[in-house]
């Protein structure tokens, strides 16, 4: 009987990893093209916009300042 749980036991391991890597395809699948949609979109907005451009010269300052403060 040890044999049959210990059997039982991989077969329920498996199982669970199939499961974790049919979610992960899932994930890459549907929110990883819409978080690059949203990031496109934010830089076209920085780039076409003027309160844009002022976001994006606030964002490069403190990138820098935050890279000096070490």
């Amino acid at each position: 009987m040890k044999i049959i749980d210990t059997l039982a036991e991989l077969g329920a391991f498996a199982i669970g990893v199939i499961v974790l890597i049919i979610a992960i395809l899932i994930i890459a699948l549907f929110l990883i093209p819409a978080f690059l949609a949203l990031v496109v979109g934010f830089v076209l907005f920085l780039f076409t916009n003027p309160v844009g451009w002022a976001l994006l010269v606030i964002l490069i300052a403190g990138f820098c300042c935050c890279a000096l403060a070490d």
